[in-house]
This record gives structure tokens, C-alpha cells and sequence, in this order.
């Protein structure tokens, strides 16, 4: 699914793939980076919808447990995020 990857002033573009045990973006730019993303799903610590300049639910953040914070503008992030927990729970 196209994503984009924020930090609250900067966007990074690309696709975002929920895989078996991990979830992988992609910059759309630059695809055969080494900065690709991946976080295994036993490494997210947790998962919620962010509001977007305080306006709108698009975004999701996932903290992971060695202290990372990432977060996804996607169009249907809280569909997103039950794909997520899902996977996680799975593998618990």
C-alpha cells in the first residue's frame, strides 16, 4: 500500500508491505536504497492512530521496544492497524 513516512516536518514517500513476520517500507524514489525499512513485528513495543497536524486520524505510529518511533501516513491507517495487530497476535 502506498505510505508515507513522517517525522512532523520532512515525508518520505513509498510503499508500505505487511509481510509474515515483519512490515517493510520502501522508498518510492529510491528503491534500491539500503534505507528501506523494516520492523519485525516481535520488535513493536506499540501501536496507535495519530492525528495528523491535530486535524485527522491518517496516521499511524509505532513505537518499537529498542526505543524507535515511526510513523506512517497511509488512507486507511486504522485499517492499518488492525492488519498489524494481526499479524502480531499471530505470532504470539
Amino acid at each position: 500500500m502506498t505510505a508515507t513516512l513522517w517525522d512532523g516536518t520532512k515525508q518520505l514517500h513509498g510503499k508500505l508491505e505487511l509481510n509474515q513476520y515483519s512490515l517493510k517500507f520502501a522508498m518510492v524514489d529510491f528503491p534500491n536504497s539500503s534505507l528501506n525499512l523494516e520492523i519485525q513485528y516481535s520488535e513493536i513495543k506499540n501501536i496507535r492512530l495519530y492525528l495528523v497536524y491535530n486535524i485527522e486520524l491518517q496516521g499511524l505510529e509505532i513505537l518499537t521496544k529498542d526505543g524507535g518511533q515511526n510513523i506512517f501516513i497511509a488512507q486507511d491507517a486504522e485499517h492499518l492497524k488492525n492488519s498489524i495487530e494481526k499479524r502480531f497476535r499471530s505470532l504470539t
